[in-house]
């Protein structure tokens, strides 16, 4: 009997082989743009490494990050001063318990959006003014074309995407089942890179 609880004793205290080994490290670091971090506007460097995000002060270019042993995708974003989201980047790195693997990103600038919604002056019932869809053009500061959406007017909102930094005006046009329009309004917007902004048009009588 004596002997039996010796032998469980043993068992209870054997390594246990799917045990993961020590934590290895990533040596990362980064680019942002062309011309830098103060160039690029961007103060911090948020990183996710498997489920741990962490943030790094953008001119200090590398940082150290220990993970688990295993194969990582690494997502970086840019932040400005403010918090906002201007650049982005990927990589993928392996880790290898108590050893340094080293990975670089290369941030660019993340796209911005436009997000437009509508209204008349009695409210936003498309039915009640007889008002079937919507055609929005998007233009630039010089007046180039940059996109064309048509959509429901009932679908309430559209959205250009992948746009450049810059100035636009959006122009819409609401028409009625046969294709007459009846009303229109426009609005001018001002992006920076990874804004997404959402602005309302008034459309008016045409």
């Amino acid at each position: 009997m004596w002997l039996a609880a010796a032998l469980v004793g043993c068992i209870v205290h054997t390594n246990d082989p799917g045990t993961p080994g020590a934590n290895g490290t990533i040596e990362l670091s980064w680019t942002v743009g062309a011309a830098g971090c103060e160039a690029a506007g961007v103060a911090d460097i948020e990183v996710q490494v498997g489920q741990q995000t962490q943030t790094f002060t953008c001119e200090s270019g590398a940082a150290t990050i220990s993970a688990a042993p295993g194969r990582y995708d690494i997502d970086a974003i840019g932040l400005d001063a403010t918090g906002a989201e201007r650049y982005s980047g990927t990589t993928s790195v392996s880790v290898i318990s108590e050893d340094t693997s080293s990975a670089h990103i290369v941030l660019s600038a993340l796209p911005a959006a436009l997000q437009v919604t509508w209204f008349f002056e009695n409210g936003r019932l498309c039915a009640a003014n007889g008002v079937s869809d919507i055609s929005a053009t998007l233009f630039d500061d010089q007046d180039f074309l940059i996109d064309e959406l048509d959509v429901d007017c009932d679908d309430g909102q559209l959205e250009f995407a992948d746009l450049m930094p810059g100035a636009y005006a959006a122009v819409l046009v609401a028409h009625d089942g046969s294709g007459v329009p009846l009303f229109e309004g426009d609005v001018t917007a001002d992006l920076d890179k990874g804004d997404h902004l959402v602005v309302e048009v008034e459309l008016f009588a045409h």
